[in-house]
Parts: structure tokens; sequence; C-alpha cells
């Protein structure tokens, strides 16, 4: 195994220890170790928005239709190497401006923080639409920090690519005001 592949899966189980349980005072990686990674060990967000299907066309319709302040795409757990889609409604349930803040859950005006996950194929078990260990607990612990999530799968991704604009306009306003109660 690669050291770099070795290098993130114990950056992941340190992480995810922190975060799934914050009483556990055992070893963990340094801070010293964790100061000296590379950037680029927490994914490239060039690559996801190039790569990922159905995440480049789900960003720039969001931001069309609710603005784009109000959405960003970021690694919410850079931990795990896919980007988020990242929306934040207040207590009515409209979409408010997302600073470059990256936790913003004391923020008064932020009631839900929603995160949107477009997910390849290579997540799922073979011919099933079944999320895999990585995906699960990465929604897990989206959850746990107070994330509201939903995923499109991979079929409806690969499907927003070759949409219209309307059509994924539809798609993306449907899932926003029907499943996570957002007011457009």
């Amino acid at each position: 195994m690669p050291v770099l592949e070795k290098t993130n899966q114990l950056l992941c189980l340190h992480h995810s220890v922190k975060l799934e349980h914050p009483s556990y005072h055992g070893n963990t990686l340094s801070q010293t170790f964790l100061d000296s990674l590379p950037s680029k060990i927490y994914g490239d967000m060039n690559r996801e928005l190039s790569f990922r299907q159905g995440l480049a066309s789900s960003l720039t319709t969001l931001q069309r239709l609710l603005g784009k302040d109000k959405v960003r795409c970021t690694f919410i757990l850079p931990h795990y190497h896919t980007a988020d889609l990242e929306v934040h409604l207040d207590v009515d349930g409209r979409p408010v401006q997302i600073d470059g803040v990256s936790d913003q859950s004391t923020k008064p005006d932020v009631h839900k923080r929603i995160a949107i996950e477009v997910t390849g194929q290579n997540q799922y078990a073979v011919d099933s639409e079944m999320l895999l260990g990585n995906p699960r607990s990465k929604l897990r612990q989206l959850n746990k920090l107070g994330y509201i999530t939903h995923v499109i799968s991979a079929t409806d991704a690969k499907k927003l690519d070759t949409m219209d604009s309307p059509s994924r306009e539809e798609y993306l306003r449907s899932i926003l005001r029907t499943e996570l109660k957002a007011k457009l």
C-alpha cells in the first residue's frame, strides 16, 4: 500500500474518532504531523469539479437559483476527499449568505445547514444503490455536526450533466422544496 494511501486512511481515522468519539483520550495523530501534511492531501476542488459527474452542473444551477453567495462547493469534512454542496437556511427556510468561515453553526441567522452529496458510482456496492462504508460514515458525521444531508445518486448525477438547464433547475428545486423544506 502506498504511503499516501496509508496517510489518508490514518487521517480519516484520526478525524473520525475526534468527531464520533469526542471523549476518547487515547493515541491520535500529533498536531506536528498534521501540520506537516501537504494541503493537497485534503482534496482537490478543481479535480472534483472536473471529474465528479453532476457536481459542477449542480453547483452552477443552485447558484443561479439561490445566488452565488448562498451556495458553496467545499470539503466540509476534509478527511473525506469528496466535495459537498452547502446551503444554509434561516428560520423561515430561506437561503442565507454563506461567509468564508467554515463553522457557521453559531451564526444567529442560520437555522439549518444542508449538505448535498453528489455521489459517484464507486461509492456504491456493485449493481446496487447501497452506499459503501466511507460515504455512509461521511453522512453520519455530517449529521453529527448538525447538517441535514441529501444524496444525489450516481445515476441522477450522471443525468444532471445531460439535462437541459430548465430540467436541472426543476430537479434541484424539487429537492430543495420537497425534501429539504427550503423556500425559494
